[in-house]
């Protein structure tokens, strides 16, 4: 585990030693963009000039950050560095307390049909808190055992109907930690394979190497234990909990 961690890290290191500053020309380069109001070209530019492969938030770089400042608005979430953990749970947290259709007494006397699209709309805000594509959320006839999963090839996160159905508040909770855990899985897949916009760089080698390394830990074929203590799992249980604290804290 540790061998692969640091070549990880190597290899981090030997692009970070070659890109230590911007020229005047790369500076030039970035600028031009800017003064065409043309995002997508700012965007294409700074990958081009980081080299990063995943690409990194086009903002994770101080000096880029600065001349980006007065523009950063314009800019698609998806394409920035991420907040902190904590700053994202703050953010799930107050915004999931301001979701009418997200507390227990109005979720209850929701249809089927309009919970699905509580869900759905509620998944669109939170993938921009966490600066990544949005999931298709899907409602399905799931196995009791499971609350939901997510699907990094279709980019999915399906939730168990049973579950959504059920109108009593466990479930209710039950549904929101999935939608927020499949969620975090979602923020860790992007980070791996699109954009690594999380700020933690060694977290995300970590994800990395449970996906690539040891490949992912099914509890069907490798047990329970180990599907729950593989770093994917502790790190998006970890996270819903917390988001799920700051919400329930808010809304008492």
């Amino acid at each position: 585990m540790f061998e692969s961690l640091e070549s990880y890290e190597s290899d981090v290191e030997s692009i970070e030693d070659k890109k230590i500053s911007l020229s005047a020309l790369e500076s030039e380069y970035i600028n031009e963009c800017i003064e065409a109001e043309n995002p997508e070209a700012l965007v294409d530019r700074i990958d081009e000039i980081s080299g990063y492969q995943p690409p990194k938030g086009i903002d994770s770089k101080s000096e880029i950050a600065d001349i980006l400042a007065p523009v950063k608005d314009t800019i698609e979430s998806k394409y920035l560095e991420a907040p902190a953990d904590l700053e994202q749970i703050g953010q799930l947290g107050d915004y999931l307390a301001s979701v009418e259709e997200l507390r227990y007494e109005k979720w209850s006397e929701l249809s089927i049909e309009e919970k699905y699209r509580a869900l759905q709309v509620a998944e669109i805000k939170i993938a921009e808190i966490e600066h990544r594509d949005f999931c298709t959320v899907e409602i399905k006839n799931l196995d009791p055992c499971s609350y939901g999963y997510y699907n990094s090839a279709t980019k999915t996160i399906t939730l168990n109907e049973m579950y959504i159905k059920d109108n009593d508040s466990i479930s209710f909770k039950q549904t929101l930690d999935t939608l927020i855990h499949e969620g975090r899985h979602a923020y860790q897949d992007y980070n791996m394979t699109e954009r690594e916009v999380h700020p933690r760089e060694g977290e995300v080698n970590m994800w990395k190497w449970n996906e690539n390394d040891i490949g992912y830990q099914d509890a069907n074929f490798c047990g329970f234990e180990a599907y729950a203590m593989q770093p994917v799992e502790t790190d998006a249980r970890a996270f819903a909990e917390d988001v799920l604290k700051s919400y329930f804290e808010k809304i008492a």
